[in-house]
């Protein structure tokens, strides 16, 4: 498998591991543990910090950019390659402004898989002859 076909294919299961993580997000939540249910509906009912609101909102835009620039990279856009970057990383500054979260073993897990496809995917763009289409 050539390398061009190999970053489209890890795009695509990306945007599948996102729709199968809010899926399975949705679904766990109605299973989780009393303890853990009424946490998630307290949390639900009060007013979010603006600690919390600040990485609501990086992450909103980090999903947006990440989901713009992955579109760009799987038709080799040259704009796109740095924007995926840098989607990623304003997603991991989003993430401590989060506070608590609970994360089930399969959301988890899905999380994981898709932080690996974009490592992957990175590499590839950064560190092969595939950048050669970005420049």
């Amino acid at each position: 498998m050539n390398l061009e076909k190999l970053i489209r294919s890890s795009l695509i299961i990306q945007w599948v591991l996102i729709a199968l993580f809010i899926i399975i997000t949705f679904i766990e939540a109605i299973n989780l543990p009393p303890l853990l249910e009424e946490y998630v509906r307290l949390k639900e009912n009060e007013n979010q910090s603006s600690v919390e609101m600040i990485g609501t909102i990086l992450m909103i835009i980090s999903l947006l950019i990440y989901l713009i620039s992955s579109i760009g990279v799987f038709n080799f856009k040259k704009w796109s390659r740095s924007l995926y970057l840098w989607s990623y990383i304003l997603g991991i500054f989003a993430i401590p402004f989060w506070g608590i979260t609970i994360m089930t073993p399969y959301s988890y897990v899905i999380g994981e898989v898709m932080t690996l496809f974009i490592g992957i995917t990175l590499a590839i763009l950064y560190f092969s002859e595939v950048k050669e289409h970005f420049k």
